[in-house]
C-alpha cells in the first residue's frame, strides 16, 4: 500500500468499479429473463440469442466484479495504519474544510461541534458522542457532521449542573493544605472527580466535559436545586490559556479555566 493512498479516493474508485459490475449484471439478469420468456412462449430464435447474450454478459460482469473486488489497496495492517498514522483524520479536516465545517484535533479526539469523535481504529469505526458510528468514508463522515449542527442538541442542563456542584464541593475541600476550601476550582481537578471511577475517562473525555459546560453557560440552568449560581472562567481565541479547550460552530476557541459556585447567603 502506497502511503500517499486516500481512504478517499479508495472507496470512490471502487463505488466506481462495483457500479460498472452492477450495470453489466443487471444486463446479464435482463437477457436471462428474456431467454426464461422465449422459451415460455417456444421463441427458438429468441430463446438463442437470449442465451447467448446472457453468456456474454455474466463473463464481462464476472470480469468487472473481479477487477472491483482486487481494486481494494489496503490490506488490514494498511488500514489500521490509516487510522493509527493520523492520515484518516487529515482526511477528515479536509472533507470537512471543503463543506465549511471547523473540524479540530484535540488531545487526539476530534471536535465538530457539538459532535466529539473518537477513532476506535480497531474495529475501523468512530464513535460520535459515544455512540459506534461505521461511515467513514471521509466525506460522508463530515456530511453527517454538518447534519449534526443543525440538530439541536440533546443535553440536560439540570442534572449535570447538580453532579457539577457535587464535583466542585468536594474537590473544592479536598487538598486545601490549611488555606480552607477554594472558591474557584480548576476544571482539571473537577474533571477528575467526576471521573474517578476506573474506566470513566474512556466513556466521558475532557473534550466532552468542555462541550457540556459550554453547553451549560449557554442554557438558562444556572441555580442549583439549593440555590447555588455557576459561574465560569474561561478565554476565548487562538492565545487562550490552559484549559479544557472547546471549538465553537464559527471555529471560536473557548477554553474553560475554573468553575466556581456563589452559595445562597442564610442571614439570621
Amino acid at each position: 500500500m502506497e502511503n500517499s493512498q486516500t481512504l478517499e479516493g479508495a472507496l470512490s474508485e471502487i463505488e466506481r468499479r462495483t457500479g460498472v459490475a452492477a450495470a453489466s449484471a443487471k444486463k446479464y439478469l435482463n437477457a436471462v429473463l428474456s431467454a426464461k420468456k422465449a422459451s415460455a412462449h417456444g421463441d427458438l430464435a429468441g430463446m438463442k440469442k437470449a442465451l447467448s447474450d446472457a453468456r456474454e454478459t455474466l463473463q464481462l460482469a464476472r470480469a468487472e466484479f473481479e477487477s472491483a473486488a482486487t481494486a481494494w489497496p489496503f490490506d488490514d495492517a494498511g488500514e489500521l495504519e490509516h487510522f493509527e498514522s493520523g492520515a484518516f483524520g487529515r482526511e477528515l479536516i479536509a472533507a470537512a474544510e471543503s463543506l465549511g465545517l471547523t473540524v479540530t484535533e484535540e488531545e487526539g479526539q476530534f471536535m465538530c461541534y457539538p459532535s466529539v469523535v473518537r477513532l476506535d481504529p480497531a474495529r475501523r469505526v468512530v464513535t460520535i458522542d459515544k455512540k459506534p458510528h461505521r461511515f467513514v468514508r471521509p466525506s460522508v463522515l463530515a456530511a453527517h457532521l454538518r447534519a449534526q449542527q443543525t440538530r439541536s442538541v440533546r443535553f440536560r442542563p439540570g442534572p449535570f449542573l447538580e453532579a457539577l456542584f457535587a464535583a466542585w464541593n468536594y474537590a473544592r475541600h479536598a487538598d486545601t493544605k490549611g488555606r480552607g476550601p477554594a472558591v474557584d476550582v480548576s476544571v482539571d481537578r473537577i474533571y477528575a472527580v467526576l471521573t474517578v471511577a476506573p474506566g470513566s475517562k474512556k466513556e466521558y473525555s475532557r473534550q466532552e466535559f468542555g462541550r457540556d459546560l459550554f453547553l451549560l453557560e449557554g442554557s438558562e440552568d444556572v441555580k442549583t436545586k439549593s440555590g447555588a449560581e455557576v459561574h465560569f472562567s474561561r478565554s476565548t481565541g487562538a492565545k487562550a490559556g490552559r484549559g479544557i479547550t472547546i471549538v465553537k460552530e464559527n471555529g471560536e476557541r473557548v477554553v474553560y479555566s475554573s468553575v466556581s459556585f456563589r452559595e445562597p447567603r442564610h442571614d439570621a
